[in-house]
C-alpha cells in the first residue's frame, strides 16, 4: 500500500498507513460530567471507540495527554474511563480527543453511540483518511501550495495562506495526480485557512485518486 501511495504521490509523503480511522464518528452535542461534581465538558463527535469534546480553558489541566478520566452522567452510577489522547487549546476553549479504556457494549455511553451514529444526518457517509501530504492548488493562473489533512473518496481538507472563497473551482495536484475541486468550506485559523474541497467530474485521474482512498478505507 505504501508503494502505492509513494507511486503516486512521491517519496516524501508521511503517511504511515497507522492513522486510519477505524470507527466512522457521528457529530453530537451533549454534555457530560468529569467525575462525580467535576467540570461540565460538552462532546461534539463519538464513535465506539471514542469521542471528541470541548471544555473551558479552566478545565485545560486537568486533561492532558496520556490522563486518564471518568465520564459521567446524571442518573448513572457507573463511569465510563477514558485515556487523553490529544488536547488542543484555541483562544477561548479547549479540544480533546479521548479514547475509551475498553468496550463500551452494554453501557449508557453505548446507548449514546447507537442513538447519534444511527441519525442520518449525523453519521458520516464516506470514511477519512488523515494525511499530510504537500499538495499544489491552481485557480486561473495563480497557484498556492496546501497541506492535505485529510481525504475521502469525494473530497478533502486542506491547510493553506491563500485566500479562497465557497464556490470557488480549482485543480488540486497531488503528486502525480491532479484533479478538479471546488470549495465547500472556508474556516479561518490563526496563520492559514482550513478548506473543505470536494472533488468534481469523473475524469480518469479523479477515478484514480477515488481507487486509491477506497484502497486505504477498505471501501
Amino acid at each position: 500500500m505504501l508503494e502505492l501511495i509513494q507511486r503516486l504521490f512521491g517519496p516524501k509523503v508521511t503517511w504511515n498507513g497507522t492513522e486510519r480511522r477505524q470507527f466512522v464518528r457521528a457529530r453530537c452535542r451533549f454534555d457530560l460530567n468529569l467525575g462525580k461534581d467535576q467540570a461540565v465538558v460538552s462532546v461534539r463527535d463519538i464513535c465506539q471507540g471514542g469521542l471528541r469534546l470541548e471544555c473551558d480553558l479552566a478545565v485545560a489541566p486537568k486533561l492532558k495527554a496520556g490522563t486518564v478520566i471518568e465520564l459521567t452522567q446524571p442518573g448513572e452510577s457507573a463511569p465510563t474511563k477514558a485515556r487523553v489522547s490529544w488536547q488542543k487549546n484555541s483562544r477561548n476553549f479547549c479540544r480533546v480527543g479521548l479514547k475509551f479504556m475498553s468496550a463500551i457494549r452494554g453501557t449508557w455511553m453505548q446507548q449514546h453511540v447507537d442513538q447519534i451514529a444511527g441519525h442520518p444526518k449525523q453519521k458520516r457517509r464516506h470514511i477519512r483518511v488523515r494525511t499530510d501530504w504537500t499538495v499544489e492548488g491552481r485557480s486561473g493562473i495563480d497557484s498556492f501550495e496546501a497541506r492535505m489533512r485529510d481525504i475521502s473518496v469525494t473530497g478533502c481538507r486542506v491547510e493553506t495562506k491563500a485566500s479562497l472563497i465557497v464556490g470557488q473551482q480549482l485543480r488540486l495536484k497531488m503528486g502525480n495526480l491532479e484533479v478538479a475541486a471546488d470549495v465547500r468550506r472556508v474556516s479561518g485559523q490563526p496563520g492559514f485557512n482550513l478548506v473543505g474541497l470536494r472533488f468534481e467530474s469523473q475524469e480518469p485521474q479523479t477515478g484514480q485518486l477515488i481507487a486509491l482512498v477506497r484502497k486505504l478505507t477498505n471501501g
